[in-house]
């Protein structure tokens, strides 16, 4: 999202300037506004949290706000008027967002950040995206996998209260391989090398509520029929897994 929007009065409908109405996808075009936008946008992929919180939203609201501002005094003018100043404002905005592109090139480049004060100083990842992922100096392939466990020191760590599935079988028109909860507080949960194999009926039938209408949702969304067993595994794979009738 880094969108600035801009008052296009109906009493002045031709109040459009070129730089709004022009541009398309196969030539890169620094006359086109919805270029200036669509360049910020992308180059935000290299360092999004960076480049947001410092760079665009605070311009995004400083352009928002000097728009809130003026129009509240440019509404009462005359059509032609408007005209004119919804014409100045899009290029004085485009001009701006194209001054701000330019400056996030040279501001991240090479996955590095450059201020006034510092120069080419290395972002990398944070410790614990890079521990999530597994890194390490071994040089062998990371196969990343879920963990019945996730570590809890993670930032935003919510533990698991529900039950669900990790895949759709098409043959069956089933849910199928549910998740676990792990280290449910249960007699029936077994925690040898670090899974939980959760018994049938082992469950309070209570936390069961939330799952079983979740299922029935993401059942509709791919054209599933509500009236099939949700989440009932074959016969041959049920053990040691919930099975929601």
């Amino acid at each position: 999202k880094t969108s600035v929007y801009v008052p296009l009065d109906h009493r002045a409908a031709s109040g459009v300037s070129w730089t709004f109405s022009t541009g398309n996808h196969h030539e890169f075009d620094r006359t086109a506004a919805w270029w200036a936008f669509g360049f910020v946008n992308n180059w935000m992929q290299l360092n999004y949290e960076g480049m947001s919180e410092q760079d665009v939203y605070p311009m995004m609201k400083e352009w928002q706000d000097k728009i809130d501002a003026e129009w509240g005094e440019a509404r009462q003018a005359d059509p032609k008027l408007i005209k004119d100043w919804q014409i100045h404002l899009q290029e004085q905005l485009a001009a701006s967002w194209w001054g701000l592109a330019d400056r996030l090139v040279w501001k991240y480049n090479d996955m590095s950040t450059t201020t006034p004060n510092v120069t080419d100083r290395s972002d990398g990842y944070p410790e614990w995206y890079a521990k999530m992922i597994g890194y390490s100096q071994d040089v062998h392939p990371i196969w990343v996998q879920p963990v019945p466990r996730p570590d809890a020191t993670l930032p935003g760590y919510v533990a698991s209260t529900v039950v669900l599935p990790r895949a759709w079988d098409e043959s069956v028109e089933q849910w199928v391989d549910w998740a676990l909860l792990p280290m449910c507080p249960s007699p029936d949960v077994d925690v040898d090398m670090g899974l939980a194999a959760m018994a049938p009926g082992s469950l309070d039938p209570g936390l069961l509520a939330g799952p079983i209408a979740l299922v029935a949702a993401l059942s509709a969304g791919v054209g599933a029929s509500v009236g099939f067993a949700v989440g009932r595994r074959r016969g041959e794979r049920s053990t040691g897994y919930l099975l929601l009738e």
